[in-house]
């Protein structure tokens, strides 16, 4: 049974490995063409979330979701994803923003992205996660307040509201890409240390090496030379 038990769990987590290796980045998206806000729009939850798929590109994981329920279940399931709550979906982020903190997971992957701030309580919620993070550098603005503009730390005038998917999700693309070309730096260097230390120890004189100081023998020649 333990054995058995073993089994499932090692291929559970290669199971999780495998899906989850990309960054991953949860999209709440806003009303969509489904009609859920009284009104039709452009775009299905699932448009919108293509819109910041081909932003990103093939490196990252995006799992859309309807801003209808709470996206905390979700969240739950990873270890830090990037957070995008976009139009109505803002209206999840003092919930999210709490999430984050209490998890103590990332709070500067958290991107709300023209949320409709003209209504007073989506407002009063943004401000709560703006007061949360500690900046409102990730909040993303169109040219009026009821796409952000009266909370955003970015504003875009010329945005069209759909447009600023891809702005964020080029965003996310170069802050990543140039986090990730700093980890392979550091790690390249860590390779040399290494390889270098490993080659002074194996080529050292033996005369240079700790163990011939011990015991007073200590033979400033190594055995480079026959001293006898």
């Amino acid at each position: 049974m333990k054995k058995l038990i073993k089994k499932i769990l090692k291929e559970e987590v290669e199971n999780w490995f495998e899906k989850y290796s990309k960054p991953t980045v949860i999209f709440v998206a806003g009303c969509s063409s489904a009609g859920e806000c009284g009104k039709v729009y452009k775009y299905s939850h699932e448009e919108q979330g293509n819109l910041l798929q081909s932003a990103l590109g093939d490196n990252f994981n995006v799992i859309t979701l309807s801003h209808v329920p709470s996206p905390l279940s979700e969240i739950k399931k990873h270890n830090n994803p990037y957070v995008v709550m976009f139009s109505a979906g803002g209206k999840h982020s003092d919930i999210v923003a709490n999430e984050i903190k209490n998890t103590e997971k990332d709070l500067n992957k958290i991107y709300i992205v023209e949320p409709y701030t003209c209504g007073s309580e989506t407002l009063k919620k943004v401000n709560s996660a703006i007061t949360t993070i500690g900046n409102n550098n990730n909040v993303y603005g169109g040219p009026t307040d009821c796409t952000g503009k009266n909370v955003a730390g970015k504003i875009d005038s010329k945005s069209n509201h759909w447009s600023a998917l891809t702005t964020v999700g080029n965003d996310i693309k170069s802050i990543w890409e140039k986090q990730e070309q700093e980890r392979l730096e550091q790690e390249r260097k860590k390779e040399i240390e290494k390889t270098i230390n490993s080659n002074m120890q194996d080529y050292s004189p033996v005369g240079t090496r700790r163990e011939d100081f011990r015991g007073g023998n200590f033979n400033p020649y190594g055995n480079y030379f026959n001293l006898e």
